[in-house]
């Protein structure tokens, strides 16, 4: 499991934490992406998230083509 990492620096005093608004740490982390502050980002969960994205699509995926194969 990841752990929870407070993306706070001087710029962000009440920045979110992975676990408590998902929503609001993924923008955070998508702004400091796009800033090129790659030493603020909480890596460790970004990767577990986009590892679960992946795993996600991939059974979205194989559902619809079992339902296709179904169907046929």
């Amino acid at each position: 499991m990841a752990r929870q990492r407070n993306l706070k620096s001087a710029h962000e005093p009440e920045a979110p934490v992975y676990g408590e608004d998902l929503v609001a740490w993924a923008f955070a982390n998508a702004r400091l992406l796009r800033e090129g502050r790659f030493d603020s980002l909480d890596v460790e969960n970004i990767a577990e998230e986009l590892e679960d994205m992946g795993r996600s699509e991939n059974g979205h995926l194989r559902a619809i083509c079992a339902s296709c194969s179904c169907t046929s």
